[in-house]
C-alpha cells in the first residue's frame, strides 16, 4: 500500500518536528529484526525518552533538511530505524548499545549529536556521555574542590595551634 502525497507530507512534517526537538539521532539497519524485537525496542525507547520511527529514507532526507540531523542524509540507503533522543543526547546511543546485546540484527549506520555526525566506532563513546544532571554534578564537584581546599588550608594553622596548646596543657598536667 503506497502513501498518498498528503500522507507523505504529513509524515515529513512529523519527522521534521521530532528532529527539530531532538538532541541526537542514532540510525540503524533493521534488516532481519523481527516484529517482536521491534516492539520491544519501541517499548524500551518509550521508557528512556527516545522516539523510534521507521520512515522511508527519501522522506527522512526531506524531513531532515534544515535540522541538525541533515548531516546523516548521505548514510540513509537501506531499511532504517531512526532513534531520536529528546532529552539526553546519549539516550538513543545507550538504547542501541543495550539492545544490540540481545538483537544482533540491528546494525548501527549513523550517529549525530547536535549538528555533528560521529562514526559508528564512536557509538560506545556517545552512549557514555553524561546526562545533564551528571554533567552538572561533575561541574559542581570541580567548582567545589578549590573552595574546600581553601577552607582546609585556612583551618590547618588554627587546628595545629589547638593541638599544640592541648599538648602543652597535657604535658604540664602530667608533670
Amino acid at each position: 500500500m503506497s502513501l498518498t502525497v498528503q500522507e507523505k507530507e504529513k509524515m515529513v512534517a512529523q519527522v521534521n518536528a521530532i528532529a527539530l526537538a531532538s538532541k541526537s539521532l542514532v540510525v540503524a539497519n533493521y534488516s532481519g529484526t523481527t516484529a517482536v524485537q521491534m516492539t520491544k525496542l519501541r517499548s524500551l525507547a518509550k521508557s528512556t525518552g527516545v522516539d523510534v520511527s521507521v520512515v522511508p529514507n527519501r522522506l527522512a532526507k526531506r524531513a531532515f533538511i534544515g535540522t541538525d540531523m541533515e548531516v546523516v542524509n548521505d548514510e540513509l540507503k537501506q531499511p532504517l530505524v531512526y532513534m531520536f533522543a529528546k532529552d539526553e543526547p546519549s539516550s538513543a546511543a545507550k538504547l542501541l548499545v543495550e539492545f544490540i546485546k540481545e538483537c544482533q540484527s540491528l546494525e548501527p549506520v549513523a550517529i549525530t549529536v547536535g549538528n555533528r555526525a560521529f562514526s559508528i566506532s564512536d557509538l560506545e563513546m556517545v552512549s557514555k556521555l553524561p546526562t545533564k544532571d551528571e554533567a552538572l554534578a561533575m561541574l559542581l564537584s570541580c567548582m567545589k574542590a578549590p573552595i574546600t581546599k581553601l577552607v582546609q588550608t585556612t583551618q590547618a594553622p588554627i587546628e595545629k595551634l589547638v593541638r599544640t596548646l592541648d599538648a602543652v596543657r597535657s604535658s604540664k598536667s602530667n608533670g
